[in-house]
């Protein structure tokens, strides 16, 4: 299975935009849109999935992942004509340039899709792999397969079949090959069961939906970005076998076993990037360890939102759950103290917890608009929380009171300095400090708005929200403009940065461009639209959430579009100047690294013509005139490599010469081998530009032709 496993990552090789707008955004000039067939498929086999599938994965391809339009604010520029344009040649450079630096990309420019795997059919298992290539004949793909043969254990047992099937050898397991020459979709198929009838069941089977696509489309609803899906109830299932009982309560303990799927990933849904982990623990479960959260937002600002924090505050319903599940796992002595806390709290403040969260919740919000700073109090219960209110300034003794601010009441609260300072800390303290402290106070003023408390640490900011009108939905920005569902957040930070969208596009281009120099492919840098002419946003946004619904409870980070935002964020041009200068170092390093590997070929072949040098003066006394005065064969090219061409003796001297499948960079380039005889009769060697040892006696000629580029060349011969 591991080898099995090992084709996809062969296959990808490197495998490793809803536009909004804001007020006094530029207007958009027309630009030229894309109508042929996209370089980069969609997906196809998550459309196919068959029922007891336990996993799915989709590994991107890196250019369907930076390059191909998926709903967000980069769409008009990422399927315009000169983009595509751009991604075409950079697709060609990939084959034509850099596979002669490096040869096993060569294969990447042959993959036009991500790459999909699916695994079925417990407890004895299959998998299934999908891709769409860019081949369209059968020749062309066993070709390819051929090629794929030089980096892993794999070939075709023969020709495909009149249906393009065929089955794949060198793997444990059998690995049944299908290849549609019309689309160019291949599908790999194997397992310890696998058989033909299966297989040709799934490829005939019509696209339908499956429950890994609702929590698919949360994370990535574009098809190229990275994925995984797992049936967790399977899978649990499944480890009951091998993970001892006590581990395995500890899990159910913590809920795993109230788990249906697990999905993770990074793309693009809703018209922003996402990285995101999702779990689905289905609904109506009184035993979910975890809170559910539900939060109803309509508070109102002053403009659009620049910044909001959201944590959600548990209704008496689910407060009251929580607390019966977890007081009981504890043992009684724990269940006492926080009874006797409780107690504590009634007795401080003449209010209960419940009485709390029955007046206040769910959510409690900190944001920023074009008034000021505000904290936003959801008001369940008014009468319960004025109630509340009195209660906890009379436990005080500071009293509550208000002022009249352009007709709305703005009521505010002075509480002692020493409030919330404990007895014992506040007893040890100096006279002089206790003295401040009493002198200290610690004020609060609110405004009710709606079902809304909105509180600030002055009243000018609440006077100027009065005075210029908070007509604007929270809920609403969140939904439209940061396109982040907070309903069930029990945490959530998100804001807007000035200028992101076109910093974003902008650090685009400069990736690609770099792209294009890495493999030689001529970038048209001016055919691209600016962002000005795209009319992007004037304001990006960033966001990030704990979300505790019902079914589903996930981490959630939110971007424009894609995950290298945040490194341009920081750094802009610098990321991809970072990234030009990386690949300038490492792609040139590794390339001399390959050709003197190719090099030592030849070191390694000349041993039997040095022999036979050494063999040759020691008997005769003097250097041997060619290979067949050495006692070899007359032809030089009787001694070849994958990259030797012929190894030759000439008056003593070895003349290694490169070629066949040489790298160009030394191809029919020579490097000469020279012996020198020392003092107790024997022979050493001077390989290609070394000086020859010290008090040596040449042996034979000394041309010491070599033609080989020293930095190509071992140490020793440099």
């Amino acid at each position: 299975m591991r080898k099995l496993l090992l084709v996809p990552v062969l296959l990808s090789v490197a495998a490793c935009s809803g536009t909004g707008s804001d007020a006094g955004s530029p207007t958009p000039v027309d630009v030229a849109a894309w109508t042929g067939e996209m370089p980069i498929s969609d997906p196809w086999l998550r459309r196919q999935l068959p029922a007891g599938t336990l996993s799915y994965e989709r590994i991107p391809h890196p250019l369907g992942l930076l390059a191909i339009p998926k709903g967000n604010a980069l769409d008009n520029a990422l399927g315009s004509e000169a983009n595509i344009q751009n991604l075409i040649a950079i697709q060609r450079g990939l084959a034509e340039n850099l596979a002669t630096d490096l040869p096993f990309v060569g294969l990447f420019e042959t993959l036009r899709s991500p790459v999909e795997i699916a695994i079925v059919g417990m407890p004895a298992p299959s998998a299934t792999i999908g891709a769409t290539l860019g081949l369209r004949s059968d020749a062309d793909f066993e070709a390819f397969i051929a090629q794929l043969g030089q980096f892993a254990p794999v070939a075709l047992a023969g020709p495909l079949d009149a249906d393009g099937f065929g089955q794949l050898i060198g793997a444990p397991l059998p690995i049944l090959v299908n290849f549609d020459d019309a689309t160019g979709r291949l599908a790999l198929h194997g397992g310890t069961f696998a058989d033909r009838a299966g297989f040709e069941t799934l490829l005939a089977s019509a696209a339908g939906e499956h429950p890994m696509h609702a929590l698919e489309a949360q994370i990535d609803d574009s098809g190229q970005g990275l994925f995984a899906w797992v049936d967790a109830a399977q899978a649990l299932q499944m480890s009951a076998t091998f993970v001892p009982p006590d581990a395995q309560q500890t899990l159910n303990a913590m809920g795993a076993n109230q788990i249906r799927a697990v999905a993770l990933g990074t793309g693009v849904a809703n018209g922003k990037g996402r990285l995101k982990l999702i779990a689905d623990f289905g609904t109506g479960n009184a035993n979910r360890p975890i809170p559910v959260v539900s939060n109803q937002i309509a508070a109102s600002s002053v403009g659009d939102p620049r910044s909001l924090f959201l944590l959600s505050i548990p209704g008496t319903d689910e407060f009251a759950r929580l607390e019966s599940r977890i007081l009981g796992t504890l043992p009684p002595e724990a269940a006492e103290g926080w009874a006797e806390a409780k107690a504590a709290f009634v007795e401080a403040s003449g209010t209960s917890i419940e009485e709390v969260l029955a007046a206040l919740g769910p959510e409690l919000l900190i944001f920023s608009d074009d008034a000021g700073d505000f904290f936003g109090l959801h008001v369940r219960d008014g009468a319960l929380l004025d109630s509340v209110l009195d209660r906890w300034a009379t436990a005080v003794g500071a009293p509550i009171e208000s002022r009249q601010v352009a007709g709305e009441t703005v009521r505010y609260w002075e509480l002692p300095g020493a409030f919330g300072v404990p007895d014992a800390l506040r007893e040890a303290a100096s006279p002089a400090i206790a003295g401040i402290l009493d002198r200290m106070r610690n004020r609060m003023y609110w405004i009710e708005d709606g079902d809304y408390l909105y509180l600030a640490g002055t009243p000018q900011v609440l006077i100027d929200r009065i005075a210029m009108g908070a007509g604007a939905s929270v809920a609403d920005w969140l939904t439209e403009t940061q396109r982040l569902d907070v309903s069930s957040s029990l945490f959530a930070i998100t804001g807007t940065a000035d200028r992101l969208p076109q910093m974003m596009y902008n650090g685009y281009v400069g990736i690609m461009q770099t792209f294009a120099d890495l493999v030689g492919a001529e970038y048209d840098v001016w055919a691209m639209p600016t962002a000005n002419q795209l009319g992007l946003p004037e304001r990006g946004s960033l966001g990030f959430a704990v979300n505790l619904g019902e079914p589903y409870v996930s981490l959630e980070l939110s971007y424009e579009s894609h995950p290298f935002e945040l490194l341009l964020g920081s750094g802009g041009m610098a990321a991809v100047a970072g990234i030009g200068v990386a690949a300038a170092v490492a792609i040139p390093a590794y390339q001399d690294y390959t050709i003197r590997v190719q090099v030592t070929e030849g070191l390694n072949l000349a041993a039997a013509p040095k022999a036979a040098v050494v063999e040759s003066w020691t008997g005769a006394g003097e250097a041997p005139a060619d290979r067949a005065a050495a006692g070899m064969s007359p032809e030089a090219t009787d001694t070849e490599g994958r990259y030797v061409q012929s190894i030759d003796i000439a008056d003593g001297e070895i003349l290694v010469r490169y070629g066949n499948q040489a790298h160009p960079n030394v191809a029919a380039r020579m490097l000469t081998l020279t012996p020198y005889a020392t003092a107790d009769g024997g022979v050493v060697w001077a390989c290609g530009y070394a000086a020859p040892p010290p008090d040596a006696e040449a042996v034979g000629a000394q041309t010491r032709v070599t033609t080989v580029e020293a930095q190509y060349l071992p140490s020793g011969c440099r």
